[in-house]
């Protein structure tokens, strides 16, 4: 990543995270929403991405 510190990071991965499931790649969906709640664990990104994750099951 060119920005590792950006505070628009884990809104990225986030919406990225949201892409990815609509296209179906379901995999690489929960891989990204994965490391994102792993990287940023106390972001509202993080509270999101969980939800998605356990919609994704």
């Amino acid at each position: 990543m060119r920005y590792p510190e950006s505070a628009r990071l884990p809104d990225a991965l986030l919406k990225l995270g949201y892409i990815y499931g609509e296209a179906g790649e379901i995999d690489r969906a929960r891989e990204v929403l994965q490391k994102l709640v792993q990287a940023y664990p106390n972001t509202q990104a993080a509270n999101l991405a969980e939800r998605r994750l356990q919609a994704l099951r």
